[in-house]
């Protein structure tokens, strides 16, 4: 067995630890830069670049063959996208209906609408506990 598969040097080691901090910081000051919309709620465009962008830095962070320059384009490149898209969102009635789900209506009059539930593939359970988290005790106490 070859020991450079268990050790090959201090670059290695050095590369990585320079990119997983210039990287971490650059995500951190371009999250905080771009406001609480880019994390705060997860919407499928959110759930995109939130599982994008780890992939990315855990790419970054562990390849040796990527500069400090490239690393910090790529991650600046995905929250661009991210905050171009969420701004679009918000201007725009046409991005809205590409980028998000309808609301859907799981409990009319004091029933829940089981056909709604099965088509989106949620049960009794998930609505309790949405409604518990809004703060209500029960479905009784929602409004109609």
């Amino acid at each position: 067995m070859d020991v450079n598969y268990f050790w090959s040097g201090w670059a290695p080691i050095w590369h990585t630890l320079l990119l997983g901090t210039v990287g971490y910081l650059t995500l951190v000051l371009l999250l905080r830069g771009t406001g609480p919309r880019t994390m705060a709620k997860m919407t499928p465009l959110d759930f995109v670049i939130g599982v994008t962008l780890g992939s990315a830095f855990g790419r970054v962070i562990t390849a040796v063959g990527v500069s400090v320059a490239q690393a910090v384009a790529a991650l600046v490149l995905l929250v661009t996208i991210q905050w171009v898209l969420a701004a679009g969102r918000a201007r725009w009635k046409f991005m809205r209906r590409i980028l998000d789900s309808p609301p859907v209506l799981l409990y009319y009059g004091g029933e829940l609408q089981n056909a709604a539930l099965r088509k989106h593939r949620l049960t009794h359970i998930d609505v309790d506990t949405a409604v518990r988290q809004s703060g209500h005790g029960s479905q009784k106490t929602c409004r109609p």
